[in-house]
């Protein structure tokens, strides 16, 4: 008889993260089940700061935690310090070389100090999962679904998906704040 194996949600957390951060020539993860330590060494200080200010240290399921881990290269020299960097700044230096990530929106108004949208390419992303609906067991989702689970939220900044010809079409949210000023 054929057994059932359901993913624990620390799996599909680090499922996640593989699917939006696994083909970013700049991180490498390791996920040490046996420890729940999840780690990420990035190769450039900067990106592992920005990294920092958006990843949890700590993930908990219950009476299970996992421990996150940003990594930085050999180096004690921290050239980034919470609050040195806009929330736009971050999201561009975590994202610098990822190919999921497209651009970042920066939309500044004077009654509620602005939005930040990031924006990431137009393409289903796939992950392991024990997604019993799914005939090959995955999750079909798209870079801003997991960025929203995987990240601590952050004021003001919102995860967005680019249309499908963006470059050709109006950006409507910064014609329209744009036309607003006026």
């Amino acid at each position: 008889m054929a057994k059932l194996k359901l993913s624990a949600p620390w799996e599909q957390y680090y499922s996640q993260v593989t699917a939006l951060f696994g083909k970013d020539p700049e991180i490498h993860i390791i996920f040490d089940e046996d420890e729940m330590d999840l780690k990420l060494y990035v190769e450039t200080v900067a990106k592992a700061e920005a990294l920092k200010c958006l990843f949890p240290t700590e993930k908990i399921w219950g009476d299970v935690a996992l421990s996150i881990t940003v990594i930085p290269p050999n180096s004690n020299f921290k050239i980034v310090r919470e609050g040195d960097m806009t929330p736009r700044e971050i999201i561009e230096c975590a994202f610098y070389a990822n190919p999921h990530f497209s651009r970042c929106v920066k939309i500044d108004l004077p009654i509620w100090g602005g939005f930040t949208y990031i924006m990431f390419t137009n393409e289903v992303i796939q992950y392991y999962t024990d997604n019993l609906a799914d005939r090959n067991g995955v999750a079909s989702t798209l870079a801003q679904d997991i960025a929203k689970e995987i990240f601590e939220p952050i004021d003001g900044v919102y995860y967005c998906t680019e249309l499908k010809d963006y470059v050709k079409k109006v950006d409507l949210a910064e014609s329209f704040f744009s036309s607003s000023k006026n």
